[in-house]
């Protein structure tokens, strides 16, 4: 293993090479606004007569069997540079394949750019000339895979700012084994690329799996960022170097899970660390179809009950909306989904349980719901239950009924408020739903 070229080239050297997007990368994605602010840049730089301009870094995977170069980071940037000299007359020839999406949006910003071309006063052979000889590249080739994304992971966390699954992915494609073929983890990646959008992602992320993670063991589920992603990079069973690891106990236990997962069964739990590797995205894709089911029960409880709007247009509504859905997704993640059909009592608890906060307070922020979660704001809900810590303890979906929930404690000073409010409503419908829950 090791690095084949470290250099600072042109994009013209840079085009002479077999490039090649290979089947895992994302589509090319970029919008009109961030084609254009590239355009612009190098515009500028030209107009400014600099002597040259820099892009960035291009991390390339040289495969010698097909001798051609994968393009493992800066695909966008080099997609939207042959659109641009593609406009300025510049003849390329770039074989790589696209996909379907990607050409619609290639000739979306073609398009676009086309008539802000339009608009500027360009010497067309002497910005080509400049774009090719003077635009410059940080260029990275290795002669292996998984160094090619341990470049990616690194230079990214210290440079521009990637969405922490961005930088998940990287770092679990290099757990992959070398000897995973092209078409095995085209196919592992397929959802992540063209099934599931980014913006999923990130909420599945950041509103669901990391906040669940850390309420039940009683801890902040606030702020998931790029520092925090550690939580999600998992136990490696893939290094055959730690000899002395095969022989502990938690070792043979998620060797067991690992097994499991390759007969494709969906053993996962988020009380237990995630497998790094492949096994990764089938929990991220696991967890993301589990939440979708979960929204469909969700939907279908509010219509039976005509309850408390839930719309996640509204701020508060959206956070307890949001805490109703996490204490769904532990649940029948411990259990499983039939138990909300079985036991009609569970759902009732636990919406009961999220929206006496809700009726607790005018305003409701991710604080108020974290503080909550982890049994603060006791004199005004009374309640002082962590039901993700509880979720976890139990034995059987029915114990979830012993708990006993408390009616808000309003002050003498909220309730002129409290009766001018739509809260009384509010808790009007909690009772009719479970008004023997509530202790008196």
């Amino acid at each position: 293993m090791a690095i084949q070229e470290l250099d600072i080239i042109p994009i013209k050297e840079l085009l002479k090479k077999t490039l090649s997007i290979p089947v895992y990368q994302r589509p090319y994605t970029w919008q009109e606004k961030t084609a254009v602010v590239l355009f612009e840049d190098i515009y500028q730089a030209f107009s400014n007569k600099l002597a040259s301009y820099h892009l960035g870094t291009i991390i390339l995977h040289y495969s010698k069997d097909e001798n051609k170069y994968n393009i493992v980071d800066g695909q966008q940037r080099i997609t939207t540079l042959l659109i641009i000299l593609q406009l300025l007359g510049k003849q390329i020839a770039f074989n790589a394949t696209y996909s379907p999406l990607s050409e619609k949006n290639i000739i979306r910003n073609y398009l676009y750019l086309r008539t802000k071309k339009s608009m500027i006063n360009i010497e067309h052979n002497k910005l080509k000339d400049y774009i090719d000889n003077n635009c410059k590249f940080a260029l990275i080739v290795t002669d292996e895979q998984s160094e090619a994304f341990q470049f990616f992971d690194s230079q990214n966390s210290r440079g521009k700012t990637l969405e922490p699954h961005d930088l998940l992915k990287a770092f679990h494609l290099r757990a992959i084994p070398d000897s995973y073929s092209i078409e095995t983890i085209f196919n592992l990646l397929n959802p992540w690329e063209n099934k599931i959008k980014k913006d999923e992602l990130k909420e599945l992320f950041s509103e669901y799996l990391y906040p669940i993670i850390m309420w039940y063991k009683s801890q902040n589920g606030l702020y998931y960022d790029i520092e925090k992603r550690h939580i999600f990079e998992g136990i490696d069973l893939q290094c055959e170097s730690r000899v002395e690891q095969k022989q502990y106990n938690f070792y043979k236990f998620y060797r067991l899970i690992q097994n499991a997962v390759e007969e494709d069964k969906n053993l996962f739990q988020l009380v237990h660390p995630v497998i790094s590797g492949q096994y990764f995205f089938k929990y991220v894709y696991y967890y993301h179809n589990l939440l979708c089911e979960i929204k469909e029960k969700v939907k279908e409880f509010v219509e039976k009950y005509n309850i408390i709007d839930i719309s996640i247009n509204n701020g508060s509504d959206a956070n307890i909306y949001n805490l109703f859905l996490c204490s769904l997704l532990l649940f029948v993640d411990k259990f499983n989904i039939n138990c909300l059909e079985e036991d009609k009592r569970i759902i009732k608890i636990l919406y009961t349980w999220c929206y006496v906060l809700r009726v607790s307070f005018k305003k409701i922020s991710k604080l108020t719901v974290n503080l909550y979660v982890n049994g603060k704001h006791y004199d005004r809900t009374t309640n002082a239950i962590n039901i993700f810590q509880l979720i976890h303890e139990i034995k059987k979906p029915e114990d979830i009924a012993n708990i006993i929930i408390n009616k808000p404690n309003y002050k003498d000073k909220e309730v002129v408020e409290y009766n001018n409010s739509s809260n009384r409503k509010k808790l009007e419908k909690l009772e009719n739903i479970n008004k023997w829950k509530f202790k008196k």
